[in-house]
């Protein structure tokens, strides 16, 4: 590859880069739930019909706390990276269900209430 052609391809990436991350902090800013807008105790609702409420920050077929929960999860206690790369609410259930007082959920399914 010659130079100019390896001077297009690297402004083409960064471009797409770029896209790549004004599209992320739109769809961030978009969300009702961005974790700089809500502090703790901040009731947490589906932002849809329903919502998985999950045991751990992440997507695993067994984690599980409530699949299509409906209204008012609980409250806001703090927001964390999951390994799947989300980000995930943890809240305190209003339902407590088992031994499980607080679960996951993640930050494009949820809003404020």
């Amino acid at each position: 590859m010659n130079k100019k052609a390896l001077l297009v391809s690297t402004l083409l990436l960064i471009s797409a880069v770029g896209i790549a991350a004004v599209s992320f902090i739109k769809i961030k800013k978009n969300t009702a739930s961005s974790p700089d807008e809500l502090k703790q105790g901040d009731a947490i609702f589906p932002l849809g019909n329903n919502v998985n409420v999950r045991s751990t920050p992440n997507v695993e077929a067994n984690n599980y706390i409530y699949y299509n929960y409906v209204g008012k999860i609980g409250v806001y206690l703090e927001s964390v990276l999951g390994k799947d790369g989300f980000v995930w609410h943890k809240v305190r259930l209003d339902k407590p269900t088992g031994n499980h007082v607080e679960g996951y959920v993640r930050i494009d399914v949820v809003k404020k209430g």
